[in-house]
């Protein structure tokens, strides 16, 4: 919205489910310019998350997802990862939910983004952090709060309760360091974020 506080803002969502989605909306909602990339022929993953659905959509997905722009893009394609390239270049900010090293392997990675645009401020978000013992592991940001990272066990009881509380600050604790970064950058590199 014209005079909104992130008018002019460039973000590339790289993210899928809940944490990343959301992280992204608010920077959308106010005012940033999101193009969320999805898988070519399913989307995000929420878009299914039903019933209920609204049109056919899940409605965690059109919660979400809203004040976005989307493109189909297939990443394992090397002319998707152009497509991605090309996209990041013209970025601010980048927040992506793959597993550590994923982005990576396709040349989506930091080191490669940045060498192409310095000012890029490049934030993951994932289950079980960049290091450790589960870095690598799949999962989805439900998992990383059920997970006990001392006993390298899950727990489950009061999980509803507690996922409904700390859930919102996956995306918000992504949120301030990305703005802080982009109010900051000047021509010099940015740190990439990552939890």
């Amino acid at each position: 919205a014209q005079g909104a506080t992130l008018e002019g803002l460039r973000v590339l969502d790289l993210t899928r489910n809940l944490a990343g989605p959301f992280c992204t909306m608010i920077l959308g909602d106010l005012g940033a310019d999101v193009v969320k990339v999805e898988q070519p022929g399913r989307g995000d993953d929420t878009r299914h998350w039903i019933p209920p659905d609204w049109g056919g959509e899940g409605p965690t997905f059109l919660a979400a997802n809203r004040n976005k722009r989307s493109v189909a893009v297939d990443l394992d394609d090397p002319e998707g990862v152009g497509v991605v390239e090309r996209l990041a270049r013209r970025a601010d900010v980048l927040v992506e939910t793959f597993r550590p090293g994923s982005l990576d392997k396709r040349g989506l990675g930091y080191e490669r983004l940045s060498a192409d645009n310095p000012r890029l401020v490049y934030c993951t978000i994932s289950a079980y952090g960049a290091r450790g013992p589960m870095a690598g592991a799949p999962g989805w940001d439900a998992d990383s709060l059920r997970y006990d990272r001392s006993r390298r066990t899950s727990w489950r009881i009061g999980f509803d309760r507690v996922v409904g509380y700390l859930l919102p600050l996956l995306f918000i604790a992504a949120i301030f360091p990305i703005l802080s970064l982009v109010y900051y950058v000047s021509s010099k590199a940015v740190p990439t974020l990552s939890w």
